[in-house]
């Protein structure tokens, strides 16, 4: 059943290009420091125009754990499937690098393929040598751990309830700058546009929450701290990273330790969807890890 729900997954996975999905703007210096307790809670949801039916009514689910549960359930697949699609951008990321290493030459399409994944990742590529440029992808290129995604999910959409997530499909509280790209935040400070980003599906948010931390510049501690794990053959865990994230919200500090503490009082329920993180790892270390 897991493993149809992430074929499912991928295939929809095919069919979001042909929709324009909303633009975040990454490159805004805004992005990663802006308020981010802007109206997290349920407004009478079900009083207020559906984002995507098949996103689930978490608010009408009253049991606490069940409700949990089921928003687990939800994410997990949507979390896996994109981790999966990094994974292979990884991969061949590693045997060209293997290649290169061994003497080997690039070819006009490789190398193609590598400008465009550096424009992806937001990596100037001027001044880097090619051992550099590897380094600078291997760092980015690269999957979020399941329970630190899950984690801030929970936290950003009030466990799937909040308007934001009901009518926007935004599930880590994401921002965007344009006029009419998102949501209005109730309480918003005079004279600010900001607004809170709406996506047309659960698979874009997902793709934009984890697209902004492999890439924006506030993150760059993040992606160090995965990288050392790498280097020293172990996994990449949420608590650890969660130190990487103080930029993503106003409080800093206490908003890694609320990460810590979503993922430590919700271990056994993350472990029901059962990510393939192992599976995922075995493929990595076929081609090295660095």
């Amino acid at each position: 059943m897991r493993l149809l729900k992430v074929f499912l997954v991928l295939c929809f996975l095919l069919f979001v290009p042909l929709f324009k999905p909303t633009q975040v703007d990454f490159s805004s210096p805004q992005a990663a420091t802006l308020p981010r307790s802007v109206d997290l809670s349920p407004d009478e949801p079900n009083s207020l125009p559906r984002a995507s039916a098949a996103f689930p009514d978490f608010a009408a689910i009253k049991d606490t754990k069940m409700r949990k549960e089921s928003f687990f359930e939800f994410m997990a697949p949507l979390i896996e499937a994109e981790n999966i699609q990094i994974k292979e951008k990884r991969l061949q990321l590693l045997r060209l690098r293997e290649g290169v290493q061994q003497g080997k030459e690039l070819s006009s399409y490789d190398k193609e393929w590598l400008l465009n994944l550096c424009q992806e990742y937001r990596i100037p590529t001027e001044e880097l040598s090619t051992d550099a440029l590897f380094q600078e992808l291997l760092m980015r290129v690269d999957t979020v751990p399941s329970e630190l995604a899950l984690a801030q999910a929970a936290i950003e959409s009030a466990w799937g309830q909040s308007r934001f997530a009901y009518c926007g499909n935004n599930l880590f509280g994401e921002y965007c700058f344009t006029p009419g790209c998102g949501i209005v935040p109730a309480g918003r400070p005079r004279g600010q546009t900001y607004e809170v980003a709406a996506f047309l599906t659960p698979v874009q948010a997902v793709h934009s929450y984890i697209q902004n931390l492999n890439s924006h510049p506030a993150y760059g501690q993040f992606r160090v701290l995965r990288y050392e794990k790498r280097l020293a053959g172990e996994r990449p865990d949420g608590h650890t990273l969660a130190l990487g994230l103080q930029k993503y919200a106003k409080t800093g500090k206490a908003y890694v330790a609320k990460i810590r503490t979503v993922i430590r009082q919700n271990r056994r329920l993350m472990a029901l969807p059962g990510f393939s993180e192992v599976t995922l790892q075995r493929r990595d270390s076929r081609a090295g890890t660095s």
